[in-house]
């Protein structure tokens, strides 16, 4: 199976873990409020799924 759509889907999971979640609980705006950091955490968060399993086959063929 291909990997690479699960592992954005795990990248977006842990954009909305972390800015929808934590940020509330920080007392912070929901989703900061929408504002350009919000959709830089959310490109930065699926990169790094996509890498994290990226990394992770490579490991995996060896």
């Amino acid at each position: 199976t291909h990997w690479f759509i699960p592992a954005t889907i795990y990248g977006i999971g842990i954009f909305i873990f972390a800015i929808g979640g934590i940020t509330a609980i920080a007392g912070l705006p929901l989703f900061l409020g929408f504002t350009g950091i919000t959709w830089v955490a959310l490109a930065g968060h699926t990169l790094y799924g996509i890498v994290l399993v990226a990394v992770l086959q490579i490991i995996d063929r060896d």
